[in-house]
C-alpha cells in the first residue's frame, strides 16, 4: 500500500471517526445539539424546546433520527474508505467524493464562524485525499 493511501485511511479515518462520534453523543443526549446548531446556523431552537414537553419529546426524536443517519453514514465511510484504498476500488473511491460535496454544501448553510473554519479544513483535506489517491480511478 503507497503512502498516499495510507494518507487517505487517516483523513477520511479522522473524518469518520469525528462523525461517529458527533453522531453518538447526538443520539444519547439531543438536547447538546442545540447550542451547536445556534452557533453554527444561527438557529435557536431552546424556546421551541422549551415551549412544552411535546416539542421537546419531538426535537430529541428528530435529532436522534439525524443522528442515527449521520451514524450510518460514518460508520458507512469506514468501510468504504477500507474498499477504496486497501481493495483499490475504483467506484468505492469515487463514492468518496460525497464528503467533500458536503462538506462545501455545511459551508455554505452555516454563519461565518468556527464552524466555518472546520468545514474549510475538511473540504482541503477530503480533497487532497482524493486528489493523491486518483490513481485508484484512473490507473
Amino acid at each position: 500500500m503507497a503512502t498516499t493511501e495510507i494518507a487517505g485511511i487517516v483523513i477520511f479515518g479522522i473524518i469518520s471517526l469525528l462523525g461517529l462520534f458527533g453522531s453518538i453523543s447526538y443520539a444519547v443526549k439531543p438536547l447538546m445539539s442545540i447550542p451547536n446548531f445556534k452557533q453554527a446556523m444561527d438557529a435557536d431552537f431552546e424556546p421551541f424546546v422549551n415551549s412544552g414537553k411535546e416539542q421537546e419529546r419531538g426535537y430529541k426524536k428528530f435529532i436522534s433520527y439525524l443522528a442515527s443517519t449521520a451514524l450510518g453514514a460514518n460508520f458507512m465511510t469506514l468501510f468504504i474508505v477500507w474498499a477504496a484504498f486497501k481493495e483499490h476500488s475504483a467506484l468505492a473511491w469515487w463514492s468518496l467524493w460525497y464528503w467533500p460535496i458536503m462538506f462545501v454544501w455545511h459551508f455554505l448553510l452555516y454563519k461565518k464562524s468556527k464552524w466555518s473554519v472546520l468545514q474549510i479544513v475538511f473540504i482541503a483535506a477530503s480533497l487532497a485525499a482524493l486528489i493523491l489517491t486518483k490513481h485508484i480511478a484512473f490507473g
